[in-house]
């Protein structure tokens, strides 16, 4: 489905591609529709707009958050009890739950949600690691476990629990929403590239989905492998990560050259080091191409 509006295209993503980790299939809850109405979103997408205009920050996970919840209070069949709401004592707060939802049939859920872009790693735990190195799968899945998904639990929460008169069992679910990106480590692996082939790291947690979308990462002093079948590189920036951009509304940066391209690269690294997110188009034959998600790690990465 081709949109005209980032947010719109984003949301998308978010009823449609794939989750990397889910504890229940959150597509059965979107509504039959949902397609139709997105189309009608795109041509009046206001609604959509405020609802983002209203979040305060700018950050990636704020601004997935909006388009989720945008998803299940209008795209979805639960009835939606509350969502973001911390759990606070006098001496600390305790957790936020992101949402409670109430199923059709009356069974009440908890859902942890997070967006993540996670790199293939021989070196981390877990063998997903963020691009900046502070998060990982296996991280972030351990404290959603052990941590964000049992708020609703503790004795403290027996307040908000009676201030909203739930009865009966809250089941708890973490769905993580995102993309997953294998490593061109030698130049053999160019084969993936040009095929767009997921090749998963045999240690890797058998939990992740193999069907989550896809993209590849590379340091940069392995930029050259590239060459031959470079045609234009797009760098995105946050928080437009999520679905390939729409030029019209987002800011990009664009790559004709290679040489340039890698020259701005290596230079850029030498004052930030954080890694460099790309859509590459990239020749498949004298006749095809494709488009592909790149990043780009510094040397020392």
């Amino acid at each position: 489905m081709q949109f005209k509006h980032q947010a719109v295209s984003d949301l998308a993503f978010i009823l449609q591609a794939p989750l990397i980790y889910q504890d229940i299939a959150i597509a059965k809850f979107w509504l039959s529709d949902w397609r139709l109405r997105l189309n009608i979103l795109d041509q009046e997408p206001k609604p959509l707009i405020d609802k983002i205009n209203q979040c305060k920050s700018h950050f990636l996970g704020s601004y997935f958050e909006t388009l989720f919840s945008f998803a299940i209070n209008n795209l979805s069949s639960f009835d939606i009890i509350f969502e973001h709401k911390q759990l606070i004592t006098p001496d600390r707060t305790l957790g936020e739950i992101d949402a409670l939802v109430r199923t059709q049939d009356g069974k009440l859920h908890q859902f942890e949600v997070a967006i993540k872009f996670y790199l293939e790693s021989n070196h981390e735990l877990g063998h997903w690691v963020g691009p900046n190195k502070n998060d990982s799968f296996i991280k972030k899945y351990d404290r959603a476990k052990n941590h964000q998904l049992k708020v609703l639990a503790l004795p403290e929460a027996s307040a908000l629990i009676n201030d909203y008169d739930l009865n009966g069992p809250i089941n708890t679910y973490l769905l993580m929403f995102g993309i997953l990106y294998n490593q061109i480590a030698k130049s053999d692996d160019l084969t993936l590239f040009q095929d767009r082939i997921t090749r998963y790291l045999t240690e890797k947690e058998e939990i992740i989905n193999q069907d989550a979308r896809t993209g590849f990462w590379i340091n940069e002093d392995n930029l050259i492998w590239l060459k031959s079948g470079f045609i234009s590189a797009q760098e995105l920036f946050k928080p437009h990560w999520i679905s390939d951009p729409i030029e019209q509304e987002v800011s990009t940066q664009n790559s004709l050259h290679f040489s340039a391209w890698q020259d701005d690269i290596n230079e850029k690294f030498k004052q930030d080091n954080r890694p460099r997110h790309f859509l590459i188009k990239w020749k498949k034959s004298d006749f095809d191409s494709h488009y592909i998600r790149l990043f780009i790690v510094p040397s020392l990465w």
